[in-house]
């Protein structure tokens, strides 16, 4: 994580309409993290290269989820069963801020860095990786994905 990356755990204040809410929420942020400091096709001394941040590391997420929902194009996958593939393909990364090694989701590193191979796997497989019996895509004509074991 970069020094200007912001951390999960930021209170909410408003909802998207402006509205206030009676008490602030507190949202699961970062969700997961994308690679930063790519190179883009700019000239190497345009300032610009290495390119980090978020705006480095969204569009990769955004490939990734565009890879996910091609590989499962013989499942009905909803919003929700896309974000637990890539929740559960995130290789879980230490936040530093915290004594040990924390597992799972942390404020700092969301449930860790994406795995862009084990997000298309399991969605191609028809597996969101939730690990339970109900945890398979449902197949266009009603048949259940395959299980995936391991990592």
């Amino acid at each position: 994580m970069m020094s200007f990356t912001s951390t999960g755990g930021s209170p909410v204040f408003f909802d998207k309409m402006g509205d206030r809410f009676e008490k602030p929420e507190y949202r699961k942020a970062p969700w997961v993290m994308g690679s930063n400091g790519d190179w883009t096709s700019l000239a190497p001394d345009s300032g610009l290269n290495p390119f980090y941040g978020t705006s480095a590391a969204a569009p990769n997420v955004a490939a990734v989820a565009a890879l996910v929902l091609e590989a499962a194009s013989d499942y009905k996958m909803t919003h929700d069963q896309l974000k637990q593939i890539l929740k559960n393909s995130a290789d879980d990364t230490d936040d530093l801020s915290i004594g040990g090694f924390d597992i799972g989701y942390d404020i700092t590193t969301g449930y860790g860095f994406l795995d862009a191979r084990r997000a298309v796997y399991l969605a191609s497989i028809g597996d969101t990786g939730e690990g339970t019996c109900d945890s398979g895509l449902v197949k266009k004509g009603g048949k259940k994905g395959k299980k995936y074991v391991g990592n």
